[in-house]
């Protein structure tokens, strides 16, 4: 159950970091 945890937690942890970077490239002006 602990694998199963910790490997829950890195797929949130990549796929919000994904996301947040995504949104920050979108709403950071294009010059």
């Amino acid at each position: 159950m602990t694998c199963v945890l910790t490997a829950d937690w890195w797929s949130w942890t990549l796929g919000g970091s994904l996301s947040f970077i995504f949104l920050w490239l979108i709403s950071v002006p294009s010059t």
